[in-house]
């Protein structure tokens, strides 16, 4: 009997650490439209799922990306890697840019969108109506995270605060 307990808490503990594993490695898969960008910049991307959210950290900064919490990880993850692509000013990104990898993933995130609502020319004009749209919808937030003597400082970062009055204008919906 004590056996045969003892055998059943021990099953009990290994599903346990099983599931926590599982549930870990879901928080850490990392959607698809950001594969070109972890390969590059290996560490620097951290995604979590329960909490719609995507940090990008090559250094002591981040850009921290927040979907609504209804919203789906691929949505949040194409907006995070058209604003890295297009507008971050990140050094570390300058050369990931060129890669023919990012510029394909580019070009795959912005032809999947509507053509109508965002009618513009070319890709930054493109990504820069829709990530204004998010913005205004409330699909997505942008915040710059530092850290200053230990101590973590997470300031609100608006796209729409980052455009030129003339990107701003243009990058309406019509």
């Amino acid at each position: 009997m004590l056996i045969r307990q003892y055998t059943n808490l021990t099953f009990l503990c290994a599903l346990l650490f099983l599931s926590a594993n599982v549930r870990a490695d879901e928080s850490l898969a990392l959607p698809k439209s950001l594969n070109s960008l972890e390969a590059y910049t290996p560490g620097a991307l951290k995604v979590s799922h329960a909490k719609s959210l995507i940090d990008y950290c090559p250094d002591n900064t981040c850009d921290r990306f927040i979907g609504s919490k209804n919203g789906r990880d691929a949505v949040l993850a194409n907006y995070a890697f058209l604003y890295l692509y297009y507008f971050s000013d990140y050094y570390y990104l300058s050369e990931w840019r060129t890669r023919e990898d990012a510029r394909d993933q580019a070009k795959v995130i912005l032809d999947s969108k509507d053509p109508v609502a965002c009618n513009r020319s070319e890709g930054r004009k493109i990504a820069a109506c829709l990530l204004i749209h998010a913005e205004l919808s409330k699909t997505l937030k942008l915040y710059m995270v530092r850290y200053d003597e230990k101590k973590k400082i997470v300031t609100p970062n608006p796209f729409s605060k980052q455009l030129s009055e003339a990107e701003l204008n243009d990058a309406r919906m019509p």
